[in-house]
């Protein structure tokens, strides 16, 4: 934990892009991920992890659509919800993958959030919804 955080690993896998993952990311590093992420028109995915990957959270993104899921050994798998009413027949294509349009994340500063207390703690933040 020498960055102060939980999380030692940043990984990137962007269409058509390869990208080496980078070991114990700062916080400006995580961020400038998620904006490239954002911007991307062809989709990919981040991936924050301790080593062992006891925790990790993976970020699917395409033209400012996000879906967060986090994976933790102890306390199980969570997938943000944005609040709107769950419609089992509303997906939408992110990354090659298909998401229900109620986990999808529209607003960068609530991805930012979302992921920087992840980054701190390896926890999902309280401040949003989560399936589990």
């Amino acid at each position: 934990m020498e960055n102060g955080t939980v999380i030692e690993i940043l990984k990137f896998a962007f269409i058509n892009e390869k990208r080496l993952p980078i070991e114990n990311p700062k916080w400006s590093e995580v961020e400038d991920a998620l904006i490239l992420l954002g911007n991307i028109e062809n989709g990919g995915y981040i991936s924050l992890s301790d080593f062992d990957d006891t925790r990790s959270m993976i970020i699917f993104g395409e033209s400012g659509m996000y879906h967060i899921g986090i994976i933790t050994e102890d306390d199980g798998d969570f997938v943000y919800c944005n609040g709107s009413a769950e419609v089992e027949v509303a997906e939408v294509p992110i990354s090659g993958n298909y998401f229900k349009e109620h986990q999808i994340c529209k607003d960068l500063e609530v991805l930012k959030t979302v992921v920087m207390y992840f980054y701190e703690t390896g926890l999902p933040s309280e401040d949003v919804i989560w399936e589990s």
